[in-house]
């Protein structure tokens, strides 16, 4: 969208521009601010939508915040098991490898149960226990506790890459974001 500012050269015309320009200038700082404050409550509801819609569910609450400034804001989820659901775990999210998991220092078996003791296993046997618990035969795994003292046998986790996916469709979203702000600006006049 163009738009044409048409002035004589009289210092009082010059002045009518000045204070117009002015204008314009305030109202497009309001609508960057709305652009952060659009896009960033838009990826922190795209993360907890991904974060519900999963089949992983952690028995601890996943936190999602916005955090920063007018003009420039963070979108973030903590919880005990955000790095595991982001990347994925074991088997499992060896499967299904996130984009980015290269650029951290994470192998297959990232997992706080494994830094803290556990033992991968090896399923051998059709009549074991890890097989009773739906561990294939010849398939790697490692039990620990839950929080009521139940042995929980996995393979890991899925990556349900919450971060990543949101800070995707939140690139995509962009734009129209942006040229709606703008034309609100544009079409106000001044």
């Amino acid at each position: 969208m163009q738009k044409n500012f048409h002035t004589n050269l009289s210092e009082k015309d010059l002045d009518k521009w000045i204070k117009q320009l002015k204008n314009y200038n305030k109202l497009m700082d309001e609508a960057c601010r709305n652009i952060v404050k659009d896009l960033s409550q838009f990826g922190a509801k795209k993360m907890r939508n991904i974060h519900q819609q999963s089949a992983y569910k952690s028995e601890t609450p996943m936190e999602f915040k916005i955090e920063g400034t007018e003009h420039e804001k963070t979108v973030s989820m903590s919880g005990q098991q955000a790095i595991y659901e982001e990347f994925g775990t074991g088997t499992m999210g060896a499967e299904n490898q996130h984009p980015l998991k290269k650029e951290f220092e994470l192998d297959d078996y990232n997992s706080h149960t494994i830094e803290n003791g556990g033992t991968i296993r090896y399923n051998k046997s059709a009549n074991s226990k890890a097989t009773q618990e739906g561990i294939p035969v010849g398939g790697l795994y490692w039990t620990y506790k839950n929080a009521k003292g139940k042995r929980v046998y996995t393979q890991g986790i899925p990556a349900v890459r919450e971060g990543y996916d949101s800070y995707m469709a939140t690139l995509k979203k962009a734009p129209s974001v942006v040229k709606k702000r703008t034309e609100e600006v544009f079409n106000k006049g001044v």
